[in-house]
């Protein structure tokens, strides 16, 4: 996104997808801004729950056509009071600096 919010060039098709449940909200947003540089679509999920305790969040990646897989770096940008640590799953753990997770 340009400094004036404008989409840029090479980004055709974006997509949100807002899903509403009783422990909180679920928000999919895909975009094919990558398509022509890595051949694929790149896509973000969140999950925040209802009390606003615990956000959830994935990122995907649909590669397109054969040939040598690309090699990717994912971030999330966080607040700086905020770390992560990896759990033996996997997965990230974010806690804030008064010790909320």
């Amino acid at each position: 996104i340009s400094d004036a919010g404008l989409i840029k060039a090479g980004v055709c098709d974006v997509r949100l997808k807002r899903d509403d449940y009783d422990a909180g909200t679920r928000i999919s947003l895909w975009h094919d801004g990558y398509k022509k540089r890595l051949k694929s679509d790149v896509g973000r999920t969140l999950f925040l729950s209802r009390d606003g305790k615990t956000l959830l969040g994935q990122d995907d990646v649909s590669l397109f056509g054969r040939g040598k897989v690309p090699q990717l770096t994912v971030r999330f940008h966080l607040h700086p009071s905020c770390s992560v640590s990896m759990g033996l799953a996997g997965e990230a753990r974010l806690e804030t600096r008064s010790g909320h997770q």
